[in-house]
């Protein structure tokens, strides 16, 4: 995972730094398969959980995961089939966190649309 230093600036005298990940986190899930619930007469329809990958996008993320478990293939799971959603890292809460912070701080400021 690379990190780099950026500057956010949001007006001319406050440069607010964070950090960006290159890397989004991913959860794999899939409608493959069955589970058995303690009474093994009774069969549960539901999700299998696959993993969780971090890539620069989910077709990256679906590659690691894939390297890092061979078993999902192993096991007869079809890629194609994966389901796939984006979580937030804990670096992304916490620029999401700073920004929130930053403007219920500075609630005078005014921003300027631009398109």
């Amino acid at each position: 995972m690379f990190l780099r230093e950026k500057s956010l600036s949001l007006n001319s005298n406050i440069d607010v730094k964070y950090k960006l990940r290159n890397m989004n986190e991913y959860i794999f899930y899939t409608t493959e398969g069955h589970t058995e619930g303690p009474n093994e007469d009774y069969e549960v329809e539901n999700c299998q959980l696959l993993g969780r990958a971090c890539g620069i996008n989910k077709d990256e993320a679906q590659k690691n995961l894939l390297e890092e478990n061979r078993w999902i293939a192993e096991a007869g799971f079809v890629p194609e089939r994966f389901l796939v959603d984006q979580v937030l890292t804990k670096a992304q809460r916490s620029n999401i966190k700073l920004l929130i912070d930053y403007l219920k701080n500075n609630s005078s400021l005014k921003f300027q649309y631009m398109a």
